[in-house]
């Protein structure tokens, strides 16, 4: 299963998924599922359009080792943040161990590039890959990226040297699982709002904290609470801590 995860990731069933996650904590005495089963049915999930489960899988993971690196970064190209990834990435190419490895952090590296405006790097970081690496392996990592990555890195690889032409050529015939998943934005009223709910603040609280009237806090909920999909206080902190939306709010204490 963990092979078709890699090849065929958008036709494996959710409940496989689930099945392969549950019997990989069994094997391991902290219960907790290996890395590289993580990472593996986090792509399937992101493939599938599940950002959300994706990336579910990897929060819950202590080890920042390669595959949850590289998983991580591929998450955060995906969903439009590449300046996320950036990090990631430099870590994972540390942690690099083979040449497929290489090969991916530089594909996926160039592709942050690249929607950061940098194409220039990107062109550089392909052009040495290509000359470094078997075509094979760089065709592979090229799976890695968003079909709409892989446009914008042949556009900018260009005019391309005969090595990395050759690639581009033979790999814009592959099956490219991922698409690109436009990330949630919340304004910077909203993310206050959620670690203030998060704290358990009350409307009539929130509305001090923030200087605003009560109707102004109800109006923006509504709308917080359209963007997460929800219809609750609780959900709304759940979701957006599944998002990923929370790692970087600063806390606010409870008022007494």
């Amino acid at each position: 299963m963990l092979v078709r995860t890699l090849t065929d990731p958008r036709g494996v069933p959710r409940s496989e998924l689930a099945e392969t996650l549950e019997r990989s904590r069994s094997r391991w005495r902290d219960g907790t599922a290996s890395t590289f089963v993580k990472a593996a049915t986090a792509f399937a999930y992101l493939a599938q359009g599940d950002a959300v489960t994706s990336r579910q899988v990897l929060r819950g993971t202590q080890t920042a080792d390669f595959f949850t690196l590289s998983a991580l970064a591929v998450w955060h190209v995906t969903l439009s943040d590449p300046a996320g990834a950036v990090p990631l990435l430099q870590e994972a190419a540390r942690q690099c161990q083979t040449p497929r490895a290489h090969a991916v952090v530089e594909v996926v590296s160039a592709a942050a590039q690249a929607r950061l405006g940098r194409t220039d790097i990107a062109k550089v970081r392909l052009e040495v890959l290509a000359t470094a690496m078997p075509a094979s392996l760089v065709r592979f990592a090229l799976r890695f990226v968003t079909r709409e990555d892989f446009a914008e890195l042949s556009a900018c690889a260009q005019p391309a040297s005969p090595a990395l032409r050759s690639v581009l050529d033979a790999a814009r015939e592959d099956v490219r699982p991922l698409h690109r998943i436009e990330a949630l934005r919340l304004s910077g009223a909203e993310r206050e709002t959620i670690a203030l709910l998060r704290a358990g603040l009350t409307n009539p609280e929130i509305a001090r904290h923030r200087f605003v009237t009560i109707n102004t806090v109800r109006t923006q909920l509504r709308t917080l609470f359209r963007k997460l999909g929800v219809t609750s206080r609780a959900d709304a902190v759940a979701r957006a801590e599944q998002l990923g939306l929370m790692d970087d709010l600063t806390s606010v204490p409870p008022s007494a």
